[in-house]
């Protein structure tokens, strides 16, 4: 009951636009280049020509800005410049775009040592604030296998780990508040935050006693424990959205909450999004009908949304066309698209189908039958089929997009005999041995003639299991081998007939 009162108060009060604008003309982008390790490029940030590359996407996530290990505190442990260099890195960005969206990274459950607030946080001095156990154990994740520790979710937290943030203290919120959230959203360069893993201490680290895979460990937490920090949970992603909000800012939300998670599901964290107008992270699109239903779900309720799509940099359109046309029946407004491979500087290329115009949906999607879906565009027509796999999008007077080159033709099979009805080359071999001295030629006999010989010369080859015989309609040549068959040489299976010695007598051969 009491996550019901809570959620039915957050259902009053919907903001009505996000504090940018939003167009259909074309497919609406974002980007989200990952970690800039140190280095010759620019000393990790981005280079000028990568600068231009990522201004052209609508919205940029982005991360990790300059890091450098601080080796003398142990595993975990950099040095905290992460707010001053991604401050200095959004500046760049605007100067040649503007009117592209900044949302820098922060893991929404673990403070990470990389920020100077959070590094701060891991100080002794804020102990109290750090998430224990019901028996009163801190939760310590920077575990090792030279020091182990009772959370084991290091890689899990991009190699940064630190104290868990508790949120049932109410100080800590106001920390997080004060000295985490207001540096980013308190800056004329920033348009929000990007949260990820909100809900993952409630619905992981506390589910079935001591966690589950990616944040288990030797901890114990009870039952109750789990249902109270949930509601701390959403009351404080409420809050730092609330924060936002006063700032004319917002905020991207990535979680684990699905519709039949525990104890927060999607409906809980989609109801503060919808009031806050946040924006619900779609992170492993597959175009699947569960994909589409539960984005025309997110869009029907006006809650702003982004889908990332796996896709290679390399790939034809066609290779793209099913997932972004999943995407495209469900989309609404302040719903942004991409696809990429992985999360580094190079993960987010710029397709061609990005510049060509898209234009107002006509209306909703229209499904004539299960799992298929057609919608109309201004400047094209949608349709997708999720049982068949099949997707077609169609710009009205533009040409398709090149496919794949047709495949070359396969290599010549070289001469290796020619069958005339009178005669068979058998190759007696052992493995890995193919070789031509040990042909034996079937002269002046019929098929059933060399099958014999075949199988009589194979008698006298140690170990030899098996032999094929080249059929009549093909030319090529005879094997009398040891099994398995020389596919290798250029010629197939489907050429020969083979028999196989079911028993070691010498003559006791069957068809295969």
């Amino acid at each position: 009951m009491e996550y019901r009162v809570f959620l039915l108060l957050l259902l009053v009060g919907k903001c009505d636009t996000l504090p940018f604008p939003f167009s259909w003309d074309n497919l609406s982008t974002w980007c989200f280049p990952g970690h800039l390790s140190s280095g010759p490029n620019n000393a990790g940030f981005f280079t000028e020509e990568e600068v231009a590359h990522y201004a052209k996407f609508n919205l940029i996530l982005f991360w990790g800005i300059n890091l450098t290990q601080d080796t003398s505190k142990g595993p975990g442990w950099f040095i905290p410049i992460e707010e001053s260099q991604s401050l200095q890195q959004a500046a760049a960005i605007k100067r040649i775009n503007p009117n592209t969206r900044l949302f820098p990274y922060i893991t929404g459950f673990m403070s990470q040592t990389w920020f100077k607030a959070q590094a701060d946080f891991n100080h002794d001095n804020y102990s109290s604030y750090w998430l224990r156990d019901t028996k009163g154990n801190i939760v310590d994740c920077n575990y090792t296998d030279a020091n182990p520790t009772n959370g084991q979710c290091y890689g899990y937290s991009q190699g940064a780990p630190g104290r868990l943030w508790d949120w049932r203290n109410p100080s800590v919120g106001q920390y997080f508040l004060d000295s985490v959230i207001a540096p980013y959203i308190d800056s004329e360069y920033m348009d929000g935050i990007f949260l990820d893993d909100t809900c993952d201490v409630a619905n992981r680290c506390m589910a079935n006693t001591h966690g589950v895979v990616p944040c288990a460990g030797t901890f114990t937490f009870s039952a109750q424990d789990q249902l109270d920090f949930a509601n701390a949970t959403l009351k404080n992603i409420n809050a730092v959205l609330a924060t936002m909000t006063a700032k004319n800012k917002t905020g991207i939300i990535s979680s684990t909450a699905r519709v039949d998670t525990f104890p927060i599901n999607s409906a809980m964290l989609d109801s503060i999004l919808q009031q806050h107008n946040a924006f619900h992270f779609i992170e492993f699109w597959t175009g699947s009908d569960t994909d589409i239903q539960t984005a025309i779900k997110i869009t029907s309720a006006g809650i702003p949304l982004i889908v990332h799509a796996s896709g290679n940099a390399n790939s034809y359109f066609e290779e793209r066309e099913y997932v972004l046309a999943a995407f495209l029946v469900s989309a609404g407004e302040y719903s942004y698209w991409n696809l990429g491979d992985g999360w580094s500087v190079n993960s987010f290329p710029w397709f061609p189908e990005y510049d060509r115009p898209l234009g107002k949906p006509l209306g909703p999607a229209i499904s004539p039958t299960n799992g298929s879906y057609i919608r109309q565009f201004t400047a094209l027509n949608v349709s997708i089929n999720t049982v068949t796999k099949q997707a077609k999008i169609t710009w009205h007077g533009f040409p398709p997009f090149p496919g794949p080159p047709p495949p070359p033709p396969p290599p010549p099979i070289p001469p290796f005999g020619k069958y005339n009805g009178s005669s068979e080359i058998i190759v007696h071999q052992n493995p890995p041995s193919y070789n031509l001295t040990k042909s034996v030629p079937c002269t002046g006999q019929n098929y059933s003639e060399c099958v014999a010989t075949a199988a009589n010369a194979c008698d006298t080859v140690a170990g030899c299991v098996s032999f094929s015989v080249i059929t009549p309609a093909y030319d090529g040549r005879v094997f009398a081998q040891l099994s398995p068959l020389p596919v290798n040489t250029g010629q197939y299976n489907k050429w020969w007939n083979s028999y196989e010695k079911p028993t070691k007598t010498p003559g006791n051969w069957s068809y295969k």
